[in-house]
């Protein structure tokens, strides 16, 4: 819960990693980690904002998915963010090496 916290902002890194989190508070006036679009369900309560559910951006499916290069595979990497991983045996800028 970061409701009480003085934040003005909240970079996009800042949840980077966190895919697991599934329950957000932020104060209202900020968007939450990744944007709506992020979150399967965003509400407001009070002075919070609670972001519920995050979505997997690689699912394939609307406006989420996340096109990574051939030989590589997309894996979530927090709110609205994804990492493309190298299939065995490929590796290097863009999956290109063997």
């Amino acid at each position: 819960d970061l409701t009480e916290n003085p934040l003005t902002t909240l970079p996009n890194s800042s949840f980077l990693g966190f895919t697991h989190l599934q329950h957000l508070a932020v104060p209202l006036p900020l968007e939450c980690p990744g944007g709506s679009s992020a979150w399967e369900e965003v509400t407001t309560r009070g002075s919070s904002r609670l972001c519920q559910g995050q979505r997997n951006p690689c699912n394939g499916s609307g406006e989420l998915a996340w096109p990574c290069p051939e030989n590589a595979a997309c894996a979530p990497d927090g709110p609205g963010l994804v990492q493309c991983l190298c299939n065995s045996p490929f590796h290097g800028y863009k999956c290109l090496r063997e």
